[in-house]
């Protein structure tokens, strides 16, 4: 088929950042020097967020993170930067204003200056609560010690970062 006998839509090729938001994703940039982090519109409904309600710091989004995923995920990022990384990933979950629970991934890329200090952190936050929805069921159904011990790890390194008798009872009463 010869390229003007192709009919294509007005908008072909869709451009980035509708295809981003039309999958659930949004993008982030996280300028280290400032400490703070944009977050585009897609982003921030992946944390149930308005730009109103977002205020630029990245520790306004560990509100909506649950802390027995909190901790993790900060240790993965500070090990990411101090080890000369470039890169980093993970799930965890979101708890929206509703109390609902998701779902959520970070992919992260870090970007150094010529000496390998990290200047920035560009990447994208996405919802992935439908993509996970049948690794949880399994996940949840201890598959040897191994699981056992992640569920320890991670309870004991949220408790030891609750402040409040409420943060001791989220983690206790997190599945």
């Amino acid at each position: 088929m010869t390229p003007a006998a192709v009919s294509l839509p007005g908008d072909w090729p869709a451009l980035p950042d509708v295809t981003l938001a039309l999958n659930r994703m949004g993008t982030f940039d996280w300028d280290l020097a400032s400490g703070l982090m944009h977050l585009d519109a897609a982003a921030l409904a992946v944390f149930d967020l308005t730009p109103e309600e977002y205020d630029g710091d990245p520790g306004t989004l560990f509100d909506r993170v649950q802390l027995t995923e909190s901790v993790p995920l900060d240790g993965l990022v500070t090990r990411a930067l101090k080890s000369g990384g470039t890169s980093y990933g993970a799930y965890f979950r979101v708890r929206r204003r509703d109390d609902t629970p998701r779902w959520a991934h970070i992919q992260g890329h870090i970007r150094r200056d010529p000496d390998g200090r990290p200047r920035r952190i560009l990447g994208v936050f996405r919802d992935a609560t439908a993509e996970l929805a049948h690794s949880v069921e399994r996940r949840e159904t201890p598959a040897g010690g191994r699981h056992q011990s992640a569920v320890v790890e991670r309870t004991t390194a949220a408790l030891a970062h609750a402040r409040t008798v409420q943060d001791v009872i989220d983690v206790l009463s997190d599945s």
